[in-house]
């Protein structure tokens, strides 16, 4: 009987020991399921804070695309405007160079006029 009572007595206390090691366990548990619906939740709040992010970048990108193009746009059009300068002032200058010599040939026509005439008069 006194083993029987003692066997009993061990099978109590190691009933007690895993009561109370199932009570730890159960807490734990518990803790880490608190732990995990926080995580849970601040992953939430990251995954739509992401999703304005994503759209935000989106918006960006295409922003960005828009704004290079222009900037190809007007830097063609400042080429051409540039040619176009130059061509013009090509042009003037031609025109001052024609309008150079017609003077040229003109005041050279009057002196060799003059000159003619004075060869020609008695006077001279």
């Amino acid at each position: 009987m006194e083993t029987m009572r003692a066997r009993v007595e061990s099978i109590d206390e190691s009933v007690a020991r895993l009561s109370e090691r199932i009570e730890d366990a159960a807490m734990r548990a518990q803790q880490t399921r608190a732990e995990f619906e926080t995580e849970q939740g601040r992953i939430g709040e990251l995954d739509q804070g992401e999703v304005g992010l994503d759209e935000h970048h989106e918006r960006t990108v295409a922003a960005l695309r828009l704004a290079d193009e222009r900037v190809a746009e007007l830097q063609s059009a400042e080429r051409a405007a540039e040619r176009q300068v130059a061509s013009l002032r090509a042009r003037i200058d031609a025109l001052a160079v024609g309008l150079q010599r017609k003077d040229g040939r003109r005041g050279w026509r009057s002196r060799s006029r003059a000159l003619e005439l004075s060869v020609r008069s008695p006077n001279w």
